[in-house]
């Protein structure tokens, strides 16, 4: 009986302590418990109670049987002329039938005739225990809820962005202008003679911000088990819209119209210095990015790591300039300049995320929709501060 007050005992631990977990955990996301979680909360208190009983129970027949061996060796210890008798073992019946209860087990067996009255007795192997009380094999009755394991959130890394310029509009239209891709060169002029005017003229532009934006659909049940659902697709949701921007910065620079100046080199990195020369020689001395497709970043390292084993991979560099893989830029053509100047972000306001059943008919099917916008225009806005690089493969 011991054994099994000991094994009631662990499980009313377990149960304790996993009911407060799931407790904590709710309010630690400062939510109510989902009907998932409530349900099982309520099949632990169920057995919680239950357990209680049986050790109420058997804790008062463990109470009872150790005062009735007492009460046997004290007899045992006394003769009839009530003359005391030292040393003697204590004496018992066995009964006429067998037993059939785990009470009477534990009275006809070895380690109660041995038991001295005082401390703990030796352990009673109970015939059938597991058989008799199945629910030892699980925390509780009925089915476990899933245990959801969330992943960290994925990143999406804006390098290009990153890069650009950003102003925030109070408007849904955006003027600015370019201006000539060099300094006008002022001439020495002679003591008292007329001064030349410097010719050169700005070219206006006005464009209206773009919307970006998408959405996805989930269900209530999905909003209240899933743990981080809702940030989950918001952070997809906004890093789609980012993601847009880049793309839409990458075809601003390939635009024909953009303006930007070109120049050509018989291998990419030799290409890239001399882009590089062409944007200082304009007047922007430190170029802050050199923007590449993939594989082309990828083969300017092979070459340079196979002769110098210090290329771009390790200082994240060409010709001491930061370089950016940029999948939406083709291959065999690159940029180079200061592209805080060249390109920038205008926006409205940043990546808004929102939260509705009203669509359609999503209100009477328990369903929500997430949508995420932003007002925005990707523009060259300054094209001398950058220079389009191409190989051109020599006779």
């Amino acid at each position: 009986m011991l054994v099994y007050l000991r094994q009631l005992t662990a499980e009313r631990d377990s149960l304790t302590a996993a009911a407060t977990q799931l407790a904590d955990t709710a309010a630690g996301e400062g939510r109510d418990l989902t009907d998932t979680e409530a349900a099982s909360l309520a099949s632990m208190q169920q057995r919680c109670a239950a357990i209680d009983t049986q050790l109420t129970t058997y804790g008062d027949q463990v109470d009872s049987q150790r005062a009735y061996a007492a009460l046997r060796a004290r007899l045992t210890e006394t003769t009839d002329d009530e003359t005391p008798t030292r040393g003697r073992a204590l004496e018992t019946r066995q009964p006429a039938n067998p037993p059939r209860g785990w009470g009477e087990l534990f009275t006809a067996s070895e380690a109660f005739r041995n038991y001295s009255g005082r401390g703990s007795s030796d352990e009673v192997q109970l015939p059938g225990l597991f058989e008799r009380a199945p629910f030892m094999v699980s925390t509780f009755p009925g089915e476990l809820p899933p245990f959801y394991f969330t992943p960290a959130q994925w990143v999406m890394t804006t390098p290009l962005l990153d890069a650009l310029g950003r102003v925030t509009t109070n408007s849904n239209a955006v003027s600015w202008y370019t201006w000539p891709g060099s300094y006008p060169i002022a001439p020495v002029v002679a003591e008292g003679a007329a001064k030349p005017e410097a010719l050169f003229d700005p070219t206006p532009h006005t464009e209206a911000l773009q919307t970006y934006a998408h959405y996805r659909a989930l269900t209530r049940q999905a909003l209240e088990d899933i743990p981080q659902i809702q940030s989950i697709i918001e952070n997809a949701l906004r890093g789609g819209i980012l993601a847009a921007l880049e793309a839409a910065a990458a075809a601003a620079l390939a635009d024909a119209g953009s303006g930007i100046p070109t120049t050509s080199g018989p291998d990419m990195l030799s290409a890239i210095r001399v882009g590089i020369a062409e944007v200082q020689t304009r007047g922007y001395a430190n170029p802050n990015a050199v923007l590449l497709n993939p594989s082309d970043f990828a083969a300017l390292d092979v070459a340079v790591m196979g002769v110098t084993t210090a290329g771009p991979v390790r200082t994240g560099s060409v010709w001491g300039v930061p370089a950016i893989a940029v999948g939406a830029i083709p291959a065999g053509t690159a940029y180079v300049g200061d592209f805080s100047a060249a390109v920038t972000l205008f926006a409205r306001n940043q990546v808004s995320a929102y939260m509705s059943d009203s669509h359609q008919d999503f209100f009477i099917k328990n369903t929500l929709v997430i949508l995420a916008e932003q007002r925005a225009l990707v523009a060259v806005t300054e094209p001398a501060a950058a220079e389009q690089v191409t190989v051109v493969a020599g006779p």
